[in-house]
């Protein structure tokens, strides 16, 4: 595959954890992002722990609930 073809690896933000903003109720969550990074995941499944909504955290901090899950 060409190089420009090639996807690019997400660029998770430095350390360890990372903190995601629940989309249902707000409610903050540390998240260990130390894996994703090293498997270049694009994002990772976060649960809450306030409200129990499952949704997905993206490398730029971006979230969204996990498809079936609102």
């Amino acid at each position: 595959m060409p190089e420009e073809q090639q996807p690019k690896a997400a660029q998770w933000p430095d350390g360890e954890t990372m903190t995601a903003h629940c989309p249902n109720c707000e409610t903050p969550a540390t998240v260990d992002i130390v894996n994703v990074r090293r498997w270049q995941m694009t994002w990772r499944p976060v649960d809450c722990d306030n409200c129990f909504a499952e949704f997905e955290l993206s490398a730029d901090g971006s979230t969204a609930f996990e498809p079936g899950h609102q």
